[in-house]
């Protein structure tokens, strides 16, 4: 994609699924994404989704990656090696643009295209969408595989991340409950591959937690790589203009009345958990902030960061992954949050 005029020329390696085009542009600046598919892929036009003006999609040409990964390979797996099969066609592609980009943006799963931008003297950043002790623990990890004896899950110590509250080894990131496994072996390898990049790019700001901003940016452990907090960034609510029964009904109901219930994109449960939810959740109607329910990725340590660092949200004394979870415990979490119960009240105080 050409350019005439001096604004900086970056790339921005989407990975396959959802991507961050929305998010990650800067009005300041021309933008190329370029965005892997898998062979089978069918991701090609997100409904309703707008492209700023300055900002050109290029699809990379579809990668059968069957022989690579088993049909039932983890989600880390599978994206990870897509991005790392991609590096060819990333070189040509990028090889071709006229003038040559100054910088590449990838998440954690395109950590591979390190390799591709060095032979072109590309300024390299990595930016982690989720939450920082997710960045936190991807930065360390080495450190952590070398002083921790045996599964992080079977310690009887709470797991200590310099800058971050101390995480319970049952919260730890999914990837690292089996150290046996590739993908762990995989979660090592981005975690050494970070410290080459020219800084993280994190989606946070500076007065949400100052604390493991400035473990990041002093620690030694953290070799003082840049970090930049460039949030909060999510994806804007797109006015349609068409009518929505369910809107309409939401706009009829009294301020603070709702309970929103979200599992996340791949997030599901069980028959039985569900049928505890709905006994409660049909029950109870005064109130809202918010109660964690952490399934799957690194939803375990947002969750300690949201109800022990920051103390906005409750959260089930058992993991949801490892049990159904009550009636009662569910009931007692929803009139903490809703009613006028003193910590509901500090809660909502905070979050607001």
């Amino acid at each position: 994609m050409a350019t005439s005029n001096p604004q900086t020329h970056k790339v921005i390696v989407s990975r396959p699924q959802v991507g961050h085009i929305v998010s990650r542009q800067s009005p300041s600046s021309s933008s190329l994404n370029l965005k892997p598919q898998p062979a089978n892929s069918r991701l090609s036009n997100q409904p309703g989704l707008k492209i700023l003006v300055s900002l050109k999609i290029i699809q990379l040409p579809p990668l059968d990656i069957s022989g690579k990964v088993k049909p039932n390979s983890p989600i880390f797996t599978t994206l990870t090696t897509i991005m790392r099969e991609t590096n060819p066609l990333l070189r040509s592609a990028i090889s071709a643009l006229k003038p040559r980009p100054t910088a590449l943006f990838v998440n954690i799963f395109g950590i591979a295209a390190l390799d591709v931008v060095e032979e072109y003297h590309m300024l390299k950043y990595v930016f982690v969408t989720t939450t920082l002790p997710l960045a936190l623990a991807v930065y360390i990890i080495n450190i952590l595989d070398k002083e921790v004896e045996g599964e992080y899950v079977d310690q009887k110590e709470p797991l200590r991340l310099p800058g971050c509250m101390p995480v319970r080894p049952d919260d730890v990131v999914v990837l690292l409950m089996n150290r046996t496994k590739h993908e762990y072996r995989v979660f090592l390898q981005v975690g050494l591959e970070i410290r080459r990049s020219d800084g993280l790019m994190v989606n946070m700001w500076e007065d949400l937690d100052t604390k493991m901003l400035k473990a990041m940016r002093e620690e030694e452990c953290y070799d003082t790589l840049p970090v930049y907090p460039v949030g909060p960034l999510f994806r804007p609510v797109e006015q349609s203009g068409l009518k929505s029964e369910l809107l309409d009904w939401l706009d009829k109901q009294p301020v603070e009345s709702v309970i929103y219930v979200s599992f996340g994109v791949s997030g599901k449960l069980s028959a039985q958990q569900i049928t505890e939810l709905a006994w409660v959740v049909e029950s109870i109607i005064s109130g809202v902030p918010m109660i964690a329910w952490p399934l799957y990725a690194e939803h375990k340590m947002n969750a300690v960061l949201l109800a022990e660092e920051l103390r906005v949200v409750v959260r089930p004394k058992i993991a949801p992954t490892k049990g159904v979870v009550g009636r009662e415990e569910i009931e007692m979490m929803i009139r903490k949050v809703m009613e006028d119960h003193e910590e509901g009240k500090a809660m909502r105080a905070r979050i607001k």
